[in-house]
């Protein structure tokens, strides 16, 4: 009799296995399409709406691209009025960069590496396609000893002890890059180690006052503003 209860134990224990696993997936399906449906990619982007006026409102951050936005129809916005982004009364107009437009088929192009010694930035990377840029001479390059400039990850350096053990050569631009500011995470502290101070030239980061701005994301106008009512707690 014992026997018996103890099958029955171990298959009920089996059961609610098989039961508990299939739920799981049912989870898993469940939340990809509510994620994917009617909903267009998701990316960082902010979704607005322009005014008559030609002032923006309504637009948030990080949402998920609405199915009736027009991209052919993306406005320019000010970033630089965003306290997030520089302090309130930056100038930006006194920063200059130079233009360089090459002209011929003789142009020298320049390289640029990503310091990387665990190996772990995709081989992908090295076939990025200038052709759109300003300037574009330039190509990626997997040797950092012999770039024209180094990019540094800002994530991936501070994993690091010490600091890059490689031979910089004459001229060699060093850029560092982050996508964060360095009040969000205590690991940025990890920086303040002997050899890096006066190291880098450049910064590229979302930052507008860096010498390579790289901002989180783009307005892009609706066709059609949703109607909701914001006190209406139930339609959220």
């Amino acid at each position: 009799m014992e026997k018996i209860k103890q099958l029955q134990v171990k298959k009920l224990e089996s059961y609610l296995k098989w039961i508990g696993a299939a739920i799981g997936v049912v989870i898993f399906f469940y939340l990809i399409l509510c994620t994917t449906r009617g909903q267009g990619r998701h990316e960082r982007t902010a979704w607005v709406h322009w005014a008559e006026s030609g002032q923006p409102e309504l637009f948030t951050v990080n949402a998920a691209v609405p199915g009736d936005a027009n991209p052919d129809q993306a406005k320019s916005f000010d970033w630089s009025k965003s306290p997030f982004m520089l302090a309130p009364g930056t100038d930006t107009t006194e920063k200059t960069y130079p233009k360089k437009k090459p002209e011929g088929g003789n142009v020298k192009y320049k390289t640029i590496g990503v310091y990387d010694p665990k190996k772990e930035i995709s081989k992908g990377l090295l076939k990025t396609d200038f052709s759109q840029c300003e300037y574009s001479k330039c190509k990626m390059v997997d040797k950092v000893e012999s770039a024209d400039a180094v990019i540094f990850l800002v994530a991936r350096l501070t994993r690091l002890t010490g600091v890059p053990t490689f031979k910089r050569k004459k001229g060699q631009i060093w850029i560092l890059k982050t996508d964060e500011a360095p009040s969000r995470f205590t690991w940025f502290t990890s920086l303040n180690r002997t050899g890096l101070k006066d190291r880098f030239n450049w910064t590229l980061t979302h930052k507008l006052d860096s010498d390579l701005p790289q901002v989180y994301g783009r307005l892009i106008q609706r066709n059609h503003v949703p109607e909701k009512d914001y006190g209406n707690t139930s339609s959220h």
